[in-house]
């Protein structure tokens, strides 16, 4: 006899910058911000951050194993990077080391993100539909503490943070890792805007995948431009 759709395990994956909630160059504006906090009247741009925001993060190099550096070893790689762009743009040692550091607290200031006006109203609709839901984000570690103050953590069972783990999207340890976490879902879905990330490591791990806010699908299972619209096939 077949299973009844209303005991399964069922689990929905959500990446959340870009999917849940948008923000504006939040790595880049969080870095310039940092450094005028120190140098207020330096000329450095926001131009001249970004050329350097494309490469040096973990998710730009998903191939490789980065399990020795999570939680604060994470960050202190990226303080690294951060105090290099710095010194590159003429800054010295000592103020780029200080500024790199403060970019942690900016990141991590909730006025950074912007919730999309149907995240929480499909939120529950997934879990009235029964899915548990899971935030599943290549991400800084303390993802779960500004989704939190948010006010959207209670719509979540639990968090697959990328820089917690190790490893990063599509990689498929962190997808077996979400699918353990989430007990082995009978059903799931990996839901983000991301096709790199997003959809060519949800197929791989075996789970439906939805594309959101686009209009091509990207070989994803279903595109919705709008999240609610993923309401209909759950």
């Amino acid at each position: 006899m077949a299973e009844s759709d209303d005991i399964m395990n069922k689990a929905i994956f959500w990446d959340f910058d870009g999917t849940l909630a948008y923000s504006k160059s939040l790595w880049s504006s969080s870095v310039l911000r940092a450094i005028k906090s120190f140098l207020p009247d330096c000329s450095i741009s926001l131009d001249d951050i970004r050329q350097y925001m494309n490469t040096g993060f973990t998710w730009h190099t998903p191939d490789e194993d980065f399990t020795h550096l999570v939680d604060n070893q994470w960050w202190n790689y990226m303080f690294d990077k951060f105090g290099n762009i710095y010194q590159t743009l003429g800054i010295d040692r000592e103020i780029s080391i200080k500024a790199s550091r403060l970019t942690r607290d900016i990141i991590m200031e909730t006025g950074n993100y912007t919730l999309y006006d149907d995240s929480i109203t499909t939120l529950i609709g997934c879990i009235k539909a029964g899915y548990k839901n899971y935030i599943l984000s290549n991400n800084y570690p303390e993802l779960s503490e500004v989704i939190q103050r948010l006010n959207i953590h209670e719509y979540f069972t639990d968090y697959i943070i990328s820089a917690c783990i190790g490893y990063d999207k599509p990689r498929i340890e962190l997808f077996d890792y979400a699918k353990k976490v989430a007990g082995f879902p009978d059903k799931c879905f990996m839901v983000g805007d991301s096709t790199s990330a997003d959809i060519v490591g949800g197929k791989r791990a075996g789970m439906t995948t939805v594309l959101v806010h686009k209009n091509t699908d990207y070989d994803a299972d279903y595109t919705f431009s709008e999240l609610h619209e993923l309401l209909k096939v759950i």
